[in-house]
């Protein structure tokens, strides 16, 4: 499954789930500490030892040599989430493995040695953790991956030492947002030991109202008991925004479904559009599918045109590299033609 294609658990809430599993591997440096060459040299073994674990690997994972991309397509695969910010960066010196589903990836190189992320749509944790597991356990199989007995798995950043795990969820919350309460709710969490950022992890902000909760504390507690905390804490945040939805929607049902229609009425006939302003919009659709006012479309079309409207991803699709009035141009004959599909379904003609 495919986060930003399929539906999942609670979709009128949480746009997906993640787990990030750290490991390093005995014998060498950090990769900050690394020379272009020893970085080179430990990727080319870390892909290895992953690929040729099995025969199957081959046909459910791909082996992506970042220097051999073009840059828009790797801006397409950090807009995906498949590869962080950092990583973008020192494409030069790391790698990058994908499954073919695009549900799981490892970053080679980067803040860690090998960094696993799983991610599966909707409210399933559980899942994701599963997918990442079963990668991490081939590491740990073919590779002296550095494990302390009494701190867990040793990491480049000690607050991720201990399980080397990082859970997330996406979540649109933009009730909450609009009342004047995310404030005092991010304060609360972080209290509690979580953090909250913006959709796009550290030092993002929180663009149409989608937000990261993540754990912050690795050390003392089992990977279960982190999912579960977690899991607990981001049920408790479902119920407060979906009260902040029927206080929104309830004292101003006119004000809110106009700007609903509004976003709708822009998306639909826009002929050049900022990437910007059109996650704006998307939020208001996504509110219109979960909120019921719009029952033509589906969550997971919103999360597609969330995932495919960013300028690389943009680019990409074309196949070349555009300046900004041709991206918004093409940028909003996507959204149009994903909404004309979506009006001449069958949901429409009920």
């Amino acid at each position: 499954m495919t986060w930003y294609i399929d539906r999942g658990p609670d979709s009128d809430f949480i746009i997906s789930s993640r787990i990030r599993l750290a490991r390093n591997v005995r014998g060498y440096r950090f990769p900050n500490r690394m020379s272009p060459e020893e970085a080179r040299q430990f990727v080319k073994t870390a892909e290895d030892a992953f690929m040729q674990a099995n025969r199957g690997m081959s046909s459910r994972y791909t082996v992506v040599d970042l220097n051999e991309l073009a840059p828009e397509e790797r801006l397409s695969l950090a807009e995906k989430r498949l590869i962080s910010e950092d990583l973008l960066k020192h494409s030069d010196s790391c790698g990058v493995v994908i499954s073919r589903d695009e549900a799981l990836s490892v970053m080679l190189g980067e803040e860690d040695h090998i960094r696993i992320q799983a991610m599966a749509p909707g409210f399933d944790l559980d899942k994701a953790y599963q997918e990442a597991s079963r990668a991490a356990a081939v590491f740990e199989e073919r590779l002296p991956v550095a494990y302390d007995e009494q701190y867990g798995f040793l990491t480049a950043c000690p607050t991720n030492t201990g399980t080397g795990l990082r859970a997330s969820v996406m979540i649109h919350l933009p009730a909450l947002t609009e009342l004047g309460q995310i404030r005092a709710l991010i304060e609360n969490l972080q209290k509690l030991g979580f953090t909250v950022r913006g959709n796009y992890g550290e030092n993002s902000q929180a663009t149409g109202y989608l937000y990261q909760i993540s754990n912050q504390i690795t050390l003392g507690l089992s990977e279960t008991d982190l999912i579960r905390d977690l899991q607990q804490t981001v049920r408790q945040v479902m119920g407060l925004e979906s009260q902040a939805r029927q206080r929104l929607y309830g004292a101003n049902q006119a004000k809110t479904e106009d700007r609903i229609y509004r976003a709708l009425g822009t998306l639909s006939y826009a002929r050049l559009i900022s990437s910007e302003e059109a996650l704006r919009l998307l939020s208001d659709l996504r509110l219109g599918v979960e909120t019921g006012v719009l029952p033509q479309l589906k969550p997971e079309e919103v999360n597609r045109l969330t995932i495919s409207i960013g300028p690389g991803t943009i680019q990409k699709a074309a196949g070349e590299p555009l300046d900004t009035t041709s991206r918004d141009r093409l940028r909003a004959r996507l959204i149009r033609e994903t909404l004309e599909n979506a009006a001449a379904g069958p949901a429409a003609a009920d």
